[in-house]
């Protein structure tokens, strides 16, 4: 239910938030007793505004420009990556979303980190967003797909909605060795699985 959904995730961040803030005020009530009046009704209105700005921040799509470097790049490589979409916590909506956003962009790659989707309220049809993007889009599986009923089958799909999955395997564009580990792999697997996959004569990306 996105209304339980939505009162939960507010839930644990209002409480998160309020229960610091009021904790710090009844520890200076200790020593201002006379003042507990006026320190509840400041924690109050901390707590609103810190949650009021949190509301805002995390309805907003934020773009961070990262410039890399490296003798073995002769040419500029413009990618984009985004990870923590969470699609069944947050609605088809919020994909198109940032889909808009990286429609401003002039870039070659999509390269999307994991988590993409975090629960059975997902439906591959959310994805549809996706599709709309003509560029290679590569990803790889975070922890929360894996809570998922069916995942195997979820991440399946994904190949349906122009998505490659890098399942501890690497894909090649000319410089570029973009390497994929998947999240379900131990971390010593992992780090083993990544030796294997670089290339050292192409600069090398993993994503992990």
């Amino acid at each position: 239910s996105p209304l339980l959904g939505g009162l939960i995730h507010y839930g644990m961040g209002i409480g998160f938030i309020g229960f610091w803030l009021f904790n710090l005020g009844l520890i200076v009530s200790l020593a201002l007793p006379s003042k507990n009046l006026e320190i509840g009704l400041i924690c109050s209105f901390i707590t609103i505004v810190i949650c009021a700005r949190s509301c805002v921040n995390g309805n907003r799509i934020y773009i961070k420009n990262i410039n890399l470097t490296s003798p073995k790049i002769d040419r500029p490589i413009e990618i984009v990556f985004i990870s923590d979409v969470h699609l069944g916590s947050n609605s088809k909506q919020h994909l198109e979303k940032i889909c808009r956003k990286i429609s401003q962009l002039d870039y070659q790659y999509l390269l999307i980190g994991g988590d993409l989707f975090d629960s059975s309220a997902f439906k591959t049809s959310d994805l549809c967003p996706l599709k709309r993007i003509k560029k290679p889009i590569f990803y790889v599986t975070g922890n929360h797909e894996y809570f998922v009923k069916n995942s195997k089958n979820r991440i399946a799909d994904l190949a349906h909605y122009n998505v490659s999955v890098l399942d501890n395997r690497s894909v090649q564009f000319g410089i570029l060795n973009i390497i994929g580990i998947s999240d379900n792999t131990p971390l010593e697997t992992q780090t083993k699985i990544t030796k294997t996959l670089i290339c050292k004569e192409k600069y090398n990306l993993a994503l992990v």
